[in-house]
């Protein structure tokens, strides 16, 4: 979208967000709490949401300082994109507790982990409600698939071989998690 001339109006509360998706039929049941969630992550990434009309958007407030680009979004990607963000800071704090300065510093980290942690059960729950989780649920049903075939006429070894490959290289397109 760039920077048209369009009045996007910004989504800064959770009710906000939540109205939103109400409004607009978008099959997702969340929370205020679940939005104050997503809507934390943006803020933390410098991003921020908004609509016009019923389309949704993701405003950049990093790319162009003093101004907000803002880009074509869904409440899906939304969802998509915290998870992947909560997922990365999981790794992180993961490794760095697992090389603490001293007792302090473990604790600190390890009630940061947990959080973490805690944040991925709630947006588990919000990600098996997008079209990605359908998107996944096919993949894995097809290279279940591929996989029988596969054993039926080439043998475990190859059929294990051709399903990592799959794997590491989706034979559908779609975002992955």
């Amino acid at each position: 979208m760039g920077n048209e001339a369009v009045s996007i109006t910004e989504i800064r509360q959770p009710e906000e967000l939540v109205a939103f998706i109400q409004r607009n039929d978008i099959p997702i049941v969340m929370t205020d709490k679940e939005a104050e969630l997503l809507l934390g992550y943006m803020e933390g990434h410098d991003y921020v949401v908004g609509f016009v009309e019923g389309q949704f958007y993701r405003g950049d407030l990093d790319e162009v300082p003093g101004e907000i680009v803002w880009d074509d979004y869904t409440v899906d990607d939304l969802i998509d994109a915290v998870c992947e963000w909560n997922y990365e800071l999981i790794l992180d704090m993961d490794a760095e507790r697992q090389d603490p300065k001293d007792m302090i510093d473990f604790a600190n980290k390890q009630n940061k982990y947990e959080s973490l942690k805690a944040e991925e059960t709630v947006l588990d729950r919000l990600f098996d409600q997008t079209k990605y989780r359908a998107g996944i649920d096919r993949l894995a049903e097809v290279l279940a698939n591929q996989f029988i075939q596969n054993l039926n006429t080439k043998g475990l070894d190859s059929s294990v071989a051709t399903l990592v490959s799959d794997i590491k290289e989706p034979a559908i397109g779609g975002k992955a998690r």
